[in-house]
């Protein structure tokens, strides 16, 4: 499934959950779901974010886990990727569900948190919109 935003002025996000948290990512930087592939563990890799690497839509895609930012413990495999790009390069964070696009009608609620950008809420949860330069940085593979 392709994800594709029409240019408009009000922020629109992709949002997903990873165990029972919700989160979500700019439309801007969202790719496309897919279903997960066989992801590659790395060895030694020390991370508990950092899964592995899987080859999905054409691209090998460094795999992240989010869930265990907020301390969960992921006792299941995924059975979606949410692909991002940040600047040149592809990523996939795992992902329970994804939902449709939403538009919130307030502005997101800054937080402190060493992965969120920003919180928002709409009428069924509170969603923590990811920072994922920040995401990528702290927690990805470098060059």
């Amino acid at each position: 499934m392709t994800i594709k935003a029409k240019k408009s002025n009000s922020q629109r996000f992709v949002p997903f959950r990873s165990n029972d948290r919700w989160y979500a990512v700019a439309i801007e930087a969202v790719e496309g779901v897919v279903a997960t592939p066989e992801v590659i563990v790395i060895p030694g890799n020390a991370s508990r974010v950092l899964v592995g690497l899987a080859y999905a839509s054409g691209q090998l895609l460094t795999v992240l886990d989010i869930a265990p930012l907020d301390n969960h413990t992921r006792n299941h495999q995924a059975p979606q990727l949410l692909i991002i790009k940040v600047a040149t390069d592809y990523y996939a964070v795992l992902a329970d569900e994804v939902a449709p696009i939403i538009a919130p009608s307030q502005a997101p609620a800054t937080v402190r948190h060493p992965l969120l950008a920003a919180q928002v809420h709409d009428a069924q949860r509170t969603i923590g919109i990811i920072d994922c330069q920040r995401l990528v940085t702290q927690h990805a593979i470098c060059k």
